[in-house]
């Protein structure tokens, strides 16, 4: 039986600035954006920082500043909707599913 992504997750981090580029140590955490001003977090292409295949990272507004997910040069983010968390409180996450390819699930913003 495989364990619930829940329990995976390593660590929290509290991100309070409004731009971020997710590093390799972002792996299996929940990154709780504080700020109360609109946040960019940047998903760099597989030539600056080498994630793994099944990666996945949570990404929670736990401000009130929006979150918006921008693709690096050469990502796609795969996503019914937008590429912004529905409101604070909302939690999305990304999985890497290819080399600069992630698939987004969880509270987005319609488009």
């Amino acid at each position: 039986m495989t364990p619930s992504f829940a329990n995976r997750i390593t660590r929290v981090i509290t991100e309070s600035g409004t731009s971020r580029t997710l590093a390799i140590g972002d792996t299996r955490t929940i990154l709780r954006c504080t700020s109360g001003s609109a946040t960019s977090i940047t998903v760099p292409p597989s030539s600056s920082v080498l994630f793994s295949i099944g990666d996945t990272i949570v990404i929670r507004q736990a401000g009130a500043g929006q979150v918006t997910l921008v693709e690096g040069e050469g990502v796609t983010i795969n996503t019914s909707s937008t590429l912004k968390t529905l409101g604070q409180h909302a939690s999305v996450a990304i999985t890497k599913v290819a080399a600069d390819e992630w698939d987004m699930t969880g509270e987005r913003e319609s488009a």
